[in-house]
């Protein structure tokens, strides 16, 4: 078992995994085609018609709803890590244990187990292991508060490798 203690959730760990790429963005394509019917619409109404002011009006209007989406965005999610910080377990130490059986991380007041067959993918990037569970969701184990005298990187690397060569890794997410 590889246990590894964790001072606290650090920022670098949130940001968005990006472990399945091109899943990633397929999933992601309604997105972006609520971002280009607007701007086809733009196209076609410029071409169709020569009034200035009303090419000027509709660019006007998809400029600012694009604007205020990722405005809004980024206040939802300050406002999430503002209430994320009010929690009393925020500032608790984590505990992750990696074993055959899967991983799991805790603090004292909650702990979570996730077993191999159910992570899709685990990728190393250069500051933490991302474990795949969904293709926008990952638990990510910073790779600063490995210990490196007890080798802690090439025993996850190891530990991966063998659950990935049994045929384990993501087996049951079919």
């Amino acid at each position: 078992m590889i246990e590894i203690k964790v001072p606290r959730p650090v920022p670098e760990a949130e940001r968005p995994p990006r472990a399945l790429g091109a899943l990633r963005w397929t999933i992601g394509i309604p997105g972006w085609i609520t971002y280009a019917v607007p701007w086809v619409l733009i196209v076609a109404t410029l071409l169709l018609s020569d009034d200035r002011r009303l090419h000027f009006v509709l660019l006007c209007t998809v400029v600012a709803a694009f604007v205020l989406r990722r405005l809004a965005l980024a206040v939802v999610r300050r406002a999430a890590q503002a209430e994320w910080r009010k929690s009393p377990t925020w500032a608790l130490a984590n505990t992750w244990r990696l074993d055959d059986d899967g991983i799991s991380f805790g603090d004292g007041f909650f702990l979570t187990s996730v077993r191999w067959e159910a992570i899709i993918l685990v990728r190393e990037e250069q500051d933490r292991f991302l474990f795949q569970g969904t293709p926008i969701s990952a638990f990510a184990l910073p790779i600063r508060f490995l210990d490196a005298g007890a080798n802690q990187i090439d025993q996850i690397r190891a530990l991966v490798a063998k659950v990935t060569a049994e045929g384990r890794l993501g087996r049951g997410v079919d």
